[in-house]
């Protein structure tokens, strides 16, 4: 009887979001290369492990003295989770990747990391 009546409970694995840029500082108008990989839980090694390619996962970039990141692009996840993708840089701010995760993995955000462009 008891089992009849409880509740289904979805369970996500984990994600884990890397992002880097280089170079640092950026002149202006030059191009900046972002990087960064999507990782997931792997249940069956307790460890995590890179997400399958082909995942779309957005850059997105906060202007200097702003609070608000906007989206750039959305590229797909290489093999092993890999993200790569280039932009020109016109102002100061930081860079960030989102990923919104899948059925059955959880969405995850990176930390911003900065970019100081100069004349």
């Amino acid at each position: 009887m008891f089992l009849e009546s409880a509740a289904t409970v979805s369970v996500l694995r984990d994600s884990q979001v890397s992002v880097d840029a280089t170079p640092k500082p950026v002149k202006w108008g030059r191009v900046l290369t972002v990087t960064g990989g999507v990782r997931n839980a792997d249940w069956a090694t307790g460890t995590f492990a890179g997400a399958e390619a082909g995942r779309p996962v957005s850059l997105q970039f906060r202007p200097k003295g702003s609070s608000t990141y906007c989206t750039l692009k959305t590229v797909p996840t290489a093999a092993g989770g890999a993200l790569s993708t280039t932009v020109r840089a016109y102002t100061d701010g930081s860079y960030r990747w989102s990923y919104a995760g899948t059925a059955d993995t959880a969405a995850a955000v990176s930390a911003g990391t900065f970019v100081d462009v100069v004349g």
